[in-house]
């Protein structure tokens, strides 16, 4: 009857333990899983701070490039500006020399007639006068 009773008590204390060592080996497997599923986030997280890091580099690099492709561009767009009002005055003093000799051919065609005209007045006066000493 003792036995019985012990076997009895003994029972509950086996199947409670049994649980315990079971749900104590459950919560150390799920303890494992979590430290390995915390290892897994902080290395992609160092990852992550790497290519960060990496991009922020790069950026710094791409804006002193972007700096020196806008000088460049500035300085060619000033040079392109210069080269521009060169030509335009290149251009304007062409305009202004053919302008020149348009009014030096006509200056000349003029004074051509006028020699002409002048020359026929020379030859009639000369003539005239040889009459006049003639007739005298």
């Amino acid at each position: 009857e003792e036995r019985q009773s012990l076997e009895a008590k003994l029972k509950p204390a086996e199947e409670k333990f049994g649980d315990s060592q079971k749900l104590i080996a459950e919560l150390q497997e799920e303890l494992k899983q979590a430290n390995e599923k915390e290892e897994q986030l902080q290395e992609a997280l160092r990852l992550a701070v790497e290519q960060l890091s990496a991009a922020h580099t790069e950026l710094d690099e791409l804006r002193a490039k972007s700096q020196e492709a806008l000088a460049a561009l500035s300085s060619s767009a000033v040079a392109a500006a210069e080269q521009l009002a060169a030509e335009e005055r290149a251009q304007r003093v062409e305009e202004e020399a053919e302008r020149a000799l348009e009014e030096r051919q006509s200056l000349k065609a003029k004074l051509k007639l006028a020699e002409e005209k002048f020359g026929d007045s020379q030859k009639l006066i000369a003539e005239l006068q040889e009459a006049a000493s003639s007739a005298a």
